[in-house]
């Protein structure tokens, strides 16, 4: 699924023009908050909690319903607007971006449409904003047969 998150991230486009020229992943925004910005905006997809109903199992194979949970974090470096004129509306801007591009779209049909379940400032670290979009993703499993 997180893959699939960075993918839909990287293809989006307004006018031609690429919105988040980087999306990475849980596996960097780690250092990248510790360390700083490289680029003036950059998204990481990170997983969060999910949780599962217990499985059932009438005749067939064995079938469960869940939730799968992810982030979007933003860190904008705070150069981008040094007086601080539009950083709101630079911030407003792109968190609609991520929202447009996740929120009802629905990757798998073993999955549901993404939901959007609340949004965040993370702080200010390194001459950066962080920022983070939550969404969630019910899912129904089924068992593989081998």
């Amino acid at each position: 699924m997180l893959a699939a998150i960075e993918q839909r991230l990287t293809a989006l486009r307004v006018d031609d023009k690429v919105c988040f020229p980087f999306v990475g992943s849980a596996m960097n925004v780690a250092t990248a908050m510790a360390s700083g910005l490289i680029r003036p905006l950059e998204l990481y997809v990170v997983p969060l909690p999910g949780n599962y109903q217990r499985a059932s199992q009438d005749l067939g194979p064995l079938s469960q319903q869940g939730v799968e949970a992810f982030a979007v974090v933003m860190g904008v470096k705070a150069y981008n607007d040094a007086k601080g004129q539009s950083g709101n509306r630079q911030l407003d801007e792109l968190k609609r971006q991520i929202i447009s591009a996740l929120r009802g779209w629905q990757r798998t049909t073993t999955a549901d449409r993404i939901e959007l379940t609340g949004t965040e400032p993370l702080g200010l670290k390194r001459d950066a904003f962080w920022y983070a979009c939550r969404f969630r993703v019910p899912v129904y499993l089924q068992q593989e047969q081998p």
